[in-house]
């Protein structure tokens, strides 16, 4: 128990104003006070008090009982008010502040990241088809984007390619236009400029008669490949007998297999049926075996295989020839390509039976390979699905065959002369 120094003087009342504890009383053993309540008090004449309530034992001198005494303290609270301003006033400036800060920094930070979008997006903006050359910076972009990035450069390198090829293939296309317009002019001229005979008249208009079937070759050939890049229609696509198909080629083929002393082997069975565009197989098949013919030497032989096999229709053509060097072997599908680079259609070739080959296997929804081996031969390969779609059987059951073969019989003359 703690007693109270010496000569302290005090006086400790209760409610009542009777005297609990004088000087000479010392603290029970319950000294520590109790805080029973603690509340601010609002004034009528303004302001406000703090007050605290205590309670706590006291044992006067002797062994009186000991008492409970209950101490009421109040002060006026306007110093902690003005502090508790000064508190708000200051937290407000400094969340004002560094909310300010925070977004101002939050801001940079924005258009530090936004910037690679920013000017990824300036560049899409400015490719066009003279500008097809331009890339997007990947190494710039977050990684969550560095694969978009790449499938768009990706296209964008498809795009180049095909529009450099189409402005070359409208450059070569020019070219062997104007071979044959130029005799032709030139022929006549050359006629109008005196009187001639009739011999020499008839002489004049089978020379340019002749420039006009190269013309005519030419612009069938050209139409040919315009038709190849669209789309199938469902029409067009029939279930059909292709080892008939194959036969009415192989035997189209055989006039300039027999000039050549060449012969065709038909390596298929019959009765292969496949739901496939009967003209564009035509055309494939006519322009390989043209093509086998001319590269084979005189008593050689051109194999026509084909086969279904997992859903697909196989084809292909093998010479056995001198072969194509592995430099030529890239470019042998572009248009008006010859491998003694020349363009020239003197010799009655127009260098697109390769191409408009690979464009039907496109179109088709195939792909051609090629395999060639210098002094062994060449050897076609043509991959093409055996089935069409489902929306497209109703269609196609439709079309009477008889009538497209007819069609593939007038086309095949063009195909061979391309």
């Amino acid at each position: 128990m703690a007693i109270f120094p010496p000569g302290d003087r005090y006086v400790i009342r209760n409610e009542l104003g009777q005297v609990l504890v004088r000087p000479e009383g010392r603290l029970s053993s319950r000294a520590s006070p109790i805080v029973t309540n603690r509340k601010f008090i609002s004034l009528a004449a303004g302001g406000r008090l703090r007050s605290i309530t205590l309670n706590f034992g006291l044992r006067a001198s002797g062994e009186q009982p000991e008492r409970l005494a209950t101490i009421v303290y109040s002060a006026p609270a306007d110093a902690l008010d003005n502090l508790l301003k000064r508190m708000t006033i200051l937290l407000c400036a400094v969340g004002l502040g560094g909310g300010l800060l925070i977004g101002a920094v939050a801001w940079h930070v924005s258009r530090a990241a936004l910037r690679p979008l920013r000017q990824t997006a300036d560049v899409i903006g400015t490719i066009d088809e003279k500008k097809l050359d331009r890339r997007v910076q990947t190494a710039a972009l977050p990684s969550e984007l560095r694969p978009m990035a790449e499938r768009l450069n990706e296209m964008l390198a498809r795009l180049e390619r095909e529009f450099v090829q189409r402005k070359q293939f409208l450059a070569d296309t020019a070219h062997e236009l104007r071979t044959p317009v130029a005799a032709i002019l030139t022929h006549l001229e050359v006629t109008l400029r005196r009187p001639r005979e009739a011999a020499a008249l008839a002489e004049a208009l089978r020379t340019s008669l002749s420039d006009v079937q190269l013309l005519r070759r030419l612009v069938d050939g050209l139409l040919e490949q315009v038709r190849s890049d669209r789309p199938l229609a469902a029409a067009q696509t029939m279930r059909i007998d292709v080892s008939a198909l194959l036969e009415q080629c192989a035997t189209l083929a055989d006039s300039l297999a027999s000039a050549k002393n060449v012969r065709i082997a038909r390596n298929f069975v019959s009765g292969i049926r496949a739901h496939t565009q009967p003209v564009a197989l035509q055309s494939i098949v006519t322009n390989l075996l043209a093509n086998a013919v001319e590269y084979s030497p005189s008593g050689g032989s051109v194999e026509l295989n084909c086969r279904l096999a997992d859903g697909q229709l196989e084809l292909s053509v093998h010479d056995h020839g001198a072969g194509i060097a592995p430099d030529v072997l890239p470019h042998i599908f572009q248009p008006f390509y010859r491998a003694d680079g020349s363009h020239g259609c003197a010799d009655g070739h127009l260098g697109l039976g390769l191409f408009l080959v690979q464009s039907h296997a496109k179109a088709m929804g195939g792909r051609c390979e090629v395999q060639s081996t210098l002094g062994a031969g060449t050897t076609f390969r043509i991959v093409l699905p055996s089935s069409a779609p489902r929306s497209a059987l109703s269609v196609a059951e439709k079309v009477e065959n008889v009538g497209e073969r007819s069609e593939i019989i007038q086309g095949s003359k063009v195909a061979m002369e391309s």
